[in-house]
């Protein structure tokens, strides 16, 4: 046993368990565990021996030349970058955080201003904390230059958020329209070759691309990018232990991958028509199986669901995915009403009191109320899988009053949090389920606040739905002569996969 503690928990003044090869606490929380030994560190290029000691050199530019390079890999040119475009000057002006780093030097201004928004602001709203050197999304900059597809889809999926931002800077959709269409052109080359590709490259890609639909929608098209990365997914599992070329930023970044993609396939699947709901696949190490991920996206994930519940939303919506068979209710229901007994008995507190040790900061009290609104709209989506005389089922004034638990909790969490961005599927599922007027306007003005926070077009998505929900007409339409208030049946007839978080 390593006689201190690893690199990764000095950094973070945590106490290490010493195991090998890396520690189990930092395996846990999905840090990279960089080790016991000695550290080599870069100096920027400063001269540390010689005549030219201390002294520093200017770096090679616009080395870009034509000639071939193994497919999506290589430096590229990104809408403009000798030629300029017609906004250079615009960017130029307004870039307040220059990228210094050689690498991006001969990128135009414009691009360099989209990578510099994807830094300085997109990939804070990703996670909850945005800790240096622990946040997976920031690292994608590493590797942007070597891999154009990545860097496509960078540049496309920021200028989109900078346009939602400021829309009339017109030329920013344009630019994010014109990258997505580069980076799903590269995307289906490296598909041709994959064996010579980085998959864990292409799976940010892919992760990337949602986010884009996000910010641009929330319906539909996430959910065929989300298919894609299961086939990718899947691919990796079947080439587990062959050689690969795979490189990029190691066992840290890809454990990030499929618990963002776990994640958002659970909550994706609680309010679209999708048929099925297959977590099977995102097991692909030993040890590292639906709960363990679950487990390490409770902390850092945007969503910061609380394993325990996160579990429960997943058995629900892969029943409620599932066909109703003759003879199969009663065990479904059976099922159901043990979910939602465990549910109840879940502990806010005690669980915001566990996670302590892992953020960098005490945020005891924004957890609970999170956790507190997580489990009550929980309770809420799992009881609409029962008749409403099943006796684990809710009263109205009992669903009213769930509601009413959800936002109060809510309304106690700051847009300034960072755990504001992780309030908004349960927001929904209270707002879905609200009768009162007074609940509804509160939930409407909630969801308001969070599209001004956060630029995704995903939010005013989850306001024309419950605003669908709430017109008795549409119900009718789509339900018949089902229950009132069974929203989840609602949606799922639209027949349309929306995405609400």
């Amino acid at each position: 046993m390593p006689d201190r503690s690893c690199h990764s928990c000095r950094r973070r003044r945590l106490k290490c368990d010493r195991a090998v090869p890396q520690c189990q606490k930092c395996l846990t929380t999905g840090t990279e565990c960089l080790g016991y030994g000695k550290l080599i560190l870069w100096n920027q290029g400063v001269a540390s021996r010689g005549k030219m000691m201390g002294k520093t050199f200017p770096t090679a530019r616009n080395q870009v030349d034509g000639s071939s390079k193994k497919i999506g890999q290589g430096a590229g040119a990104i809408l403009s970058t000798s030629n300029g475009s017609p906004h250079d000057d615009f960017y130029q002006q307004r870039l307040a955080f220059p990228l210094i780093d050689p690498l991006f030097q001969d990128l135009s201004p414009s691009t360099r201003r989209y990578l510099s928004h994807f830094g300085s602001n997109f990939v804070k709203e990703l996670v909850i904390y945005d800790v240096p050197d622990q946040n997976p999304v920031r690292q994608l900059l590493r590797y942007s230059r070597e891999y154009p597809v990545l860097l496509q889809a960078i540049v496309a999926t920021s200028a989109h958020h900078l346009y939602n931002i400021s829309p009339s800077q017109t030329f920013a959709l344009r630019d994010a329209l014109s990258s997505k269409g580069r980076a799903l052109e590269l995307l289906k080359d490296t598909l041709g070759n994959i064996g010579l590709f980085d998959v864990n490259i292409m799976l940010a890609v892919v992760m990337l691309l949602i986010y884009f639909e996000w910010i641009q929608s929330g319906k539909n098209t996430w959910r065929v990018h989300l298919e894609g990365a299961k086939s990718l997914i899947r691919y990796i599992k079947s080439h587990a232990g062959k050689e690969s070329t795979d490189s990029f930023a190691g066992l840290f970044v890809r454990r990030w991958l499929i618990s963002e993609f776990l994640i958002l396939d659970i909550i994706g699947s609680t309010v679209s028509s999708t048929s099925s709901l297959e977590t099977s696949i995102y097991g692909i190490e030993d040890g590292f199986d639906i709960d363990a991920i679950l487990t390490i996206a409770e902390v850092n994930n945007y969503v910061s669901c609380p394993a325990k519940l996160m579990r429960h939303i997943l058995s629900v919506a892969q029943m409620s995915a599932e066909p109703e068979q003759d003879g199969g209710q009663l065990a479904r229901e059976e099922k159901v009403a043990m979910i939602l007994r465990s549910a109840r008995l879940f502990d806010p507190a005690g669980w915001a009191s566990e996670i302590q040790s892992l953020t960098p900061c005490n945020d005891y009290s924004p957890r609970t109320q999170i956790a507190t609104a997580f489990k009550a709209a929980t309770c809420l989506y799992a009881a609409r899988m029962l008749p409403q005389d099943h006796p684990d089922s809710y009263s109205q004034d009992d669903r009213q009053q769930l509601v009413s638990t959800v936002i109060y909790q809510l309304s106690n969490i700051h847009p300034d949090s960072e755990l504001f961005k992780s309030t908004s599927w349960p927001c929904f599922v209270a707002g879905a389920e609200a009768t009162a007027p007074e609940q509804r306007a509160w939930i409407m003005t909630y969801l308001q606040t969070i599209s001004q926070v956060l630029p995704y077009k995903t939010y005013q998505t989850s306001m024309d739905t419950l605003e669908m929900i709430w017109n008795s007409g549409y119900h009718d339409h789509f339900l018949g002569n089902c229950e009132k208030g069974d929203w989840v049946r609602t949606i799922k007839r639209l027949g349309v996969d929306l995405f609400i978080a």
